[in-house]
Parts: structure tokens; C-alpha cells; sequence
């Protein structure tokens, strides 16, 4: 966001532990909540005190756990929109709020892996570069959007699929029910399947961008289409993105 408003932004953020996220995430999954309420209270309180017409836009972010603590902020979907001017969450896990509710709740016949919800009027997903501009529907303000791959093992690691099969193994790509990255070799054994997503969560950022924990191509058309008003150019967007391509790639400019 910084490079869209020429440095007038601030960003707060806070570590939520010093244990790797995935140790968290099995015996403490409530810290990363708790300490993502308590940022957001704070800020918010803040943010509240100054004159009502120089508020700048407050908006909310978060990655993995992140994204599923930032969430857990907020009530439910209204809440997260009366409160903020956008929200832009990635990767979030499979039973993240209000993620997995409007998962859920989804249009019929748009799959899970990209579902449209309420015709995209407040919410938004994103897979690859243009695909919140191209769900269709009036996307109304305050945003919410959400990035995700149908190859992302954390987002779909649910324990419910140890018995049941789950929505985005069904059918073959070309029908729509699962992604086009997704092999139509791969099927829903009892129990396997699990173990299949644990076993790919070790790797799921070493592929190429748009595919598995790989977000490295989207923040940017992520962060532009969530919270508009920037003013920046397509050719500017994608030079912001060429260089953090670059960074992400250990090119020699940036050692």
C-alpha cells in the first residue's frame, strides 16, 4: 500500500508468538485471535479519537494464521465491514471465520476453490492476476477480499475430509468442480487424502506463483482492487510488481 499513496500510509503489526506458526497453530490456536483483537482494539481506538473527517482509511490484513486471527476479530462479515474500509486476507486456513461460513454459503454452480458470494457485491476471490475484476457483480465498498489457490494444502486441510470427500475433488477440472492445477489423477482416499495435504504443506511454497502458498503475483493486484483510490497506473501496478518479483527471486540488485 505504501507504493500505491507515495508513503502516506502506516502499517502497525505485532508478532503473535516466537514459536514457528504450524506449532501455533496445533497447541495454541487461539493466540493468534487474541492477539490480532488486541492490535485491532487498539488501533481502532486510536483511530476513533481523531476528527472524524481526518480519518485516514483503516484497513486489515493478514497471511496463513494471520489471516485466520485478523478475522477473528470481527463477528461475522458485517461487523468486519462496519469496522474497517477494506480487508485483504491470504491463504487463510480451512477453519477460518467468516472465510469458511461464506465458503459455504457461496452462489450455487461457482466452486469452492473461487466461489462467488451474493453475486460479488462485498466479497471477492482471487487466484491469479484479474480475477477480482473479472467475478462479475458490482463490488460495493467497504471491500473484502481473499486470495487463495485451489493447490493450497493449508486452506483445504480440513479434518472432515479424513471421512468425507471433499468439494474441491469433485469432478474433473474441465467441469469446474476443482481447479485446473489440481491433477484429475489425484482422488479422495479415506484418511490418505489427509495425510497427502499434511505431507504438502512441507513444500507448498516452493511452486511457481498462483499455485500452492505461492501469493507473490496477486498482492498487488490484491491490495489495488480491495482499497481503490490510489490513482496508480496498470503500467505502474505491474512495475511494483516486477520489483517485488525481483526480491522474491534473490535478484543480485537487491544483495
Amino acid at each position: 500500500m505504501t507504493c500505491f499513496y507515495v508513503g502516506n500510509t502506516a502499517t502497525a503489526s505485532m508478532q503473535y508468538s516466537f514459536q514457528p506458526s504450524w506449532v501455533s497453530f496445533l497447541f495454541d490456536p487461539e493466540l493468534a485471535a487474541d492477539s490480532s483483537k488486541a492490535l485491532f482494539e487498539a488501533i481502532s481506538t486510536r483511530w476513533q479519537e481523531l476528527p472524524e473527517g481526518n480519518r485516514p482509511r483503516l484497513t486489515v490484513y493478514g497471511l496463513s494464521l494471520g489471516a485466520q486471527g485478523m478475522q477473528g476479530s470481527f463477528e461475522n462479515l458485517a461487523d468486519l465491514q462496519s469496522r474497517t474500509d477494506a480487508a485483504l486476507f491470504t491463504g487463510p486456513p480451512a477453519n477460518s471465520q467468516p472465510w469458511r461460513s461464506l465458503q459455504d454459503n457461496r452462489d450455487p454452480g461457482s466452486p469452492i476453490w473461487q466461489p462467488i458470494y451474493q453475486q460479488g457485491k462485498e466479497v471477492h476471490w482471487q487466484s491469479k492476476p484479474g480475477d477480482f475484476a473479472t467475478l462479475g457483480g458490482d463490488w460495493q465498498q467497504p471491500r473484502l477480499g481473499y486470495l487463495q489457490h485451489a493447490t493450497d494444502p493449508i486452506s483445504w486441510l480440513d479434518p472432515a475430509m479424513i471421512y468425507q470427500r471433499p468439494d474441491w475433488l469433485t469432478g474433473p477440472a474441465t467441469s469446474g468442480g476443482r481447479g485446473s492445477d489440481v491433477s484429475d489423477s489425484m482422488r479422495w482416499i479415506p484418511g490418505v487424502t489427509f495425510l497427502h495435504l499434511v505431507t504438502d504443506m512441507l513444500v507448498s511454497e516452493a511452486v511457481p506463483p498462483s499455485h500452492g502458498r505461492n501469493f507473490g503475483d496477486v498482492a498487488v493486484d490484491g491490495w489495488a482492487q480491495v482499497l481503490p483510490g490510489h490513482d496508480r497506473s496498470a503500467e505502474q501496478l505491474a512495475s511494483i510488481q516486477s520489483v517485488i518479483e525481483q526480491i522474491d527471486t534473490h535478484d543480485p540488485i537487491w544483495e
